[in-house]
């Protein structure tokens, strides 16, 4: 690898993720801001993900892939990364999801102007084989308080600065970790802020539909309780706004068929 540091280390957990990884490397190439590295946690796949992403690595010294024995979940995949990384932003991608061009310069940029330690954008969503779903709009900025009422900030979206918030690694757990990650960020005080247009492609997988809405919610409640400390009553304030925006949501997406 070059002696140079990057700007931004982009981190990936990818488990059987072979048949999309060479999109997902592709997007990462396209990227108008060239300062980054690629960190690639294989998590025990069991098809030929390890393949492609070493011969990807032979060709680019600018990825860096570890492959774990056993599967430990995508949070634990991702503090491997964040422990290893060399930028002073961290962004993450997962393996099936890719990102616009102008995903790096725009955020970097915004972000060194104004001084920004976590930022996220609006995404678009496709299905299995790339149709269009849906596209999921955000706010300008969010709170610590605002966000324990809703996660608006997509994982692949995300982006914070090291040099502003220090290396903070995820909660260890399988159900979202990324969300108790922004939590941390937050928590301190502080906003964090959208960058203005589109910013990545989310690729929507038929386990991630409603068949996974119970387990979500677990999640959810866990996070209140078990990541941030919150006490019963306020658990309930705010998953009670948490359970009324899921099922909205879900009134809209099927009212407009996303």
């Amino acid at each position: 690898m070059s002696t140079d540091t990057p700007l931004v280390t982009i981190i990936t957990p990818a488990f059987n993720s072979a048949v999309y990884l060479e999109k997902t490397y592709a997007s990462i190439l396209a990227q108008t801001e060239t300062s980054w590295e690629w960190y690639v946690v294989d998590d025990a796949s069991q098809d030929a993900s390890d393949l492609i992403l070493d011969q990807i690595a032979a060709n680019d010294p600018r990825v860096i892939v570890e492959t774990l024995t056993t599967n430990l979940g995508a949070g634990h995949a991702r503090n491997r990364a964040i422990q290893g990384a060399r930028g002073r932003f961290i962004a993450f991608l997962d393996a099936d999801d890719y990102w616009h061009p102008e995903k790096l310069a725009n955020q970097t940029q915004m972000m060194l102007r104004l001084g920004i330690g976590l930022s996220y954008g609006a995404y678009d969503i496709i299905d299995e084989s790339g149709a269009t779903l849906g596209h999921v709009s955000v706010p300008p900025s969010i709170t610590y308080h605002e966000l324990l009422k809703r996660n608006v900030i997509g994982c692949l979206t995300a982006m914070y600065d090291t040099q502003i918030c220090g290396k903070v690694a995820m909660p260890i757990a399988r159900k979202r970790q990324d969300y108790g990650l922004w939590l941390r960020l937050l928590r301190r005080g502080g906003m964090a802020y959208a960058v203005p247009g589109t910013l990545a492609t989310y690729r929507r997988l038929p386990n991630s539909l409603s068949a996974n809405m119970v387990k979500a919610a677990i999640g959810t409640w866990r996070v209140y309780r078990g990541m941030e400390n919150l006490g019963i009553v306020k658990s309930c304030y705010y998953f009670t706004y948490y359970a009324l925006g899921t099922v909205w949501r879900r009134v809209v997406q099927k009212m407009f068929k996303l």
